[in-house]
Parts: C-alpha cells; structure tokens; sequence
C-alpha cells in the first residue's frame, strides 16, 4: 500500500505542527513513518506514530561569523568525509528507504527539503509544510523577519518593501557567510544543495525559488501548504502560486503531553503562563535570562496574578533566584493543559504557540526574538489578539502595565473567537489532510 514518510527538522515546535495531519491520516488507514534525528524519537513515539533515523538526512551545514574559522555547533554533515562522500551516501540511503517503505508520499519540512532532491529520480510526489506565514513577496506584506506591522497609512508600500531589502541584504550577508564557510572548510549548504542536484539531474536553477531567509527552502514543482489561514495571516495583494495552499492552523489537540500537577500552578485569581524556550539555545540563553529576570519582578508586584514560567532546567536548577509566592518556575509544562487553564501567555511568537492560544481563546503579550518570532507578533497585532513589548528594552513596570492591560480588556477575547472560528472550519473540513490525500500517488 506505501507509507507517508513525514522528514521534519527536529524541533519539538515542528513536529507538533504536523501531529493532527499524521493522526488523521492513520485514521484514515494510511501508513505513517517520521524519518530523521534521533532527538525527535521520543516526541513522535509518544504520539503513537512509527520513528526510523536516517543518518545522512541531518541539518544542513550553517555558517559561522565571516572570517571564523570555526562552524556551528551541531553541524552534523561535518562528520561526513567531503561533500563527494556525503551526496552518494545520501543518495544511497534515499534508495534504501525507497526500497523499503515504498513511499506514496514525502512530508517534508522546509528545512530539508533540499533532500527531495535526492528522492526527486524515483518520481514519489512531495509536499512542503511551512509552520511559518507565506513568504513570497506582496507589495502590501513584509517578510515575516519584520516586526512591522503593515496598517493602512501614507507611505505603507515604500515602508513594507524597506523591509523587503532589509530582509533580502540580510541574505546577502549570509550567501557571503556560506562563501567563506565553503572556502575554510570545503562544505556550504548551497554547495551541498547544488552538488546533489547535479548528481541526479535535478534541474535547480529551474526550480529553486528564491527566498531572502535561508531557512525556508522551497522549489517550484512542490506544492507549499501552509499551517494558517488567510485570516490569521496579513492581508495580501498577490496572488498565490498555483501551487500554494492554506491549509489551516492543524492544531492537534489530542497531543499527549506529561500530566500536569496541579500543585505546581501558582495561587492568584488568574493565570499567566510564560514560555521562553528550553535554553538550549547557547547564544539566546543569556538575554532570555535577562528577561525572564524582569518578567519575576514585574510579577512580585502583582501579588494577585500567578505565574507558571516553562523556563528550561538551566533556570530551574538556578539557586539565586527569588521567587515571589506567585511565581512558579518548571523545566517544561504541558502546553495545551496549561492553555486551558491560563488567563494570558506571554510568548516569544512561535507560530505553534499562537494558535494554539487562539484555539484555548487566549490572549497573549509578545517578546519576539528571531526567525518567524517578528512578523507573528506583527500579526497578534494586526489581528488584535494581544500586545507586543520588547524583551531588551521593556522594564519590569513596563512588563507589568501591559500585563494588566491585556487581562482587563475583552476586546481580544473577542477577535480571538472570531479567528477561532475560522481555525474550527479548516479543521472540520480536514483542508490539511485533503490536500495531502489529493497529492498521493494512487
């Protein structure tokens, strides 16, 4: 009969991001297999659903500053020997795992979507996920990597495409960093990318579509079905490529998660949850630090409110904090459960967080950071679904009045039901997995 294989980076955010698509299509008696990093084995698990590792399906090789002579931790094709070796042993492996799944259908993430290249020759049809907002360019759009908001106003057009070139010299000064990689340590991800192109015939230059964030990999024969709708998205001028779909938000609500103990919430008449990430992050963890320092103090003074913080083990595990009697501090916390319960999030901007707080009807206080983070709280703002500060510059008084502010008007409670309702559609007419079924081989 042939399995999905589902290859997605292994960010816990982007494997929940598919979890309703998998649990539908195994409900639909289809056959479904995540492939790729061993870190990823035990959230899939956990869901019920088969995980296989495949070695030489890893993260791309990231450059370091221009002019460093050392690479990205976590660079895992540097294991490989030269970019020759490393392509025929991803082509051999992909043959391997064509031979044994036998495979109706590749889901892929944009992040290795460049390995499609490789199952490209064995003519089994692909589909790109793209948890993040659309990012072709629209006159009327900024690149998701802009915090600005786009509202009506003289000027709008010369402002969004401002952020355009900002977004695109960005790029530039990466292709540069992939130059310098490639020429102190022989690899480069458009090296690898080209080289496995040229290996196997594949026409690039004819289907790769050019995007200013390196990330976000996409090619022109791959349909791209996006995890939003078009409204929660900004509203857009141009049309979509023929073969771009909005697909919904596809929030799996059945996720398994750890249990919550209650005993762990804080006292209060409400409830704001705070998530920074797990810290892993060696050049984030600082500044995160700093503000969730910040995010205490604005909370000691509103004794009233209780705060659960999903703040990664470094910070647990950090005797020298303070805590007031309305503070508590976890390693991680079952998301979903603690949405049910929360009054507020305050959220880095995630595109998972946020609609999973649209589906909880949760209104939210952003601090973007990176990536995707600026433009998602460019549309909490646009949509109405919260307020955005910044975590560099915001006090703790600062942190405080919004807090308040957000928790005393009804306003976005409101906007959020009516973006829930559009969520509630798409899922109830399963636009996701239509659309995934629609792109099987028969």
């Amino acid at each position: 009969m042939g399995t999905i294989l589902f290859l997605i980076d292994d960010y816990a955010s982007h494997l929940h991001a598919t979890l309703r698509m998998a649990r539908k299509l195994h409900a639909r008696s289809h056959s479904v297999t995540y492939l790729g990093f061993t870190k990823a084995r035990s959230i899939v698990e956990l869901q019920g659903f088969s995980f296989a590792p495949a070695e030489c399906i890893v993260p791309l090789p990231t450059p370091g500053p221009l002019f460093s002579r050392g690479t990205s931790s976590g660079c895992r094709e540097q294991e490989k020997p030269g970019k020759t070796g490393l392509i025929s042993s991803i082509i051999t492996e992909v043959e391997h795992l064509v031979r044994q799944y036998e495979p109706k259908l590749l889901v892929f993430d944009p992040f290795l979507l460049p390995y499609y290249i490789a199952f490209w020759a064995h003519g089994i049809p692909a589909v790109a996920l793209s948890t993040k907002p659309f990012l072709d360019w629209d006159l009327h759009v900024p690149p998701y990597t802009s915090a600005f908001v786009p509202m009506p106003s003289a000027g709008l057009g010369i402002r969004v495409q401002a952020a355009w070139l900002g977004c695109w010299a960005a790029y530039g000064a990466y292709k540069a960093r992939c130059w310098w990689h490639r020429l102190v340590t022989g690899q480069s991800a458009v090296a690898l990318i080209r080289g496995l192109a040229a290996a196997v015939g594949y026409p690039l230059d004819r289907e790769w579509v050019r995007r200013p964030v390196s990330f976000d990999f996409c090619l022109r024969s791959v349909p791209e079905l996006v995890l939003w709708t078009p409204g929660s998205d900004l509203p857009r001028r141009s049309p979509l490529r023929s073969n771009v779909r909005y697909v919904g938000a596809s929030v799996d609500l059945e996720r398994r998660e750890p249990g919550l103990d209650l005993r762990v919430l804080p006292p209060g008449s409400k409830l704001a949850y705070c998530s920074v990430g797990s810290l892993e992050n060696r050049r984030l963890a600082a500044p995160r630090r700093r503000f969730l320092n910040k995010v205490i103090e604005a909370f000691r003074a509103l004794p009233e409110i209780g705060l659960l913080v999903a703040a990664g083990v470094n910070v647990v595990e950090d005797q020298s904090l303070n805590l007031p009697p309305n503070v508590r501090l976890v390693t991680n916390a079952p998301q979903l459960a603690v949405l049910r319960r929360a009054h507020l999030m305050l959220t880095e901007g995630g595109s998972n967080s946020i609609k999973e707080c649209v589906h909880m009807g949760v209104p939210m206080l952003v601090y973007p950071r990176n990536a995707d983070q600026p433009g998602n709280s460019a549309r909490i703002l646009f949509h109405g679904l919260g307020l955005r500060g910044h975590p560099e510059h915001d006090s703790p008084s600062d942190i405080a009045s919004k807090v308040i502010r957000v928790l005393n008007s009804d306003d976005f409670k409101h906007r959020l039901n009516r973006l829930r309702a559009e969520f509630i559609d798409y899922d109830a007419r399963n636009v996701d997995v239509n659309q995934l079924e629609h792109n099987m081989l028969p």
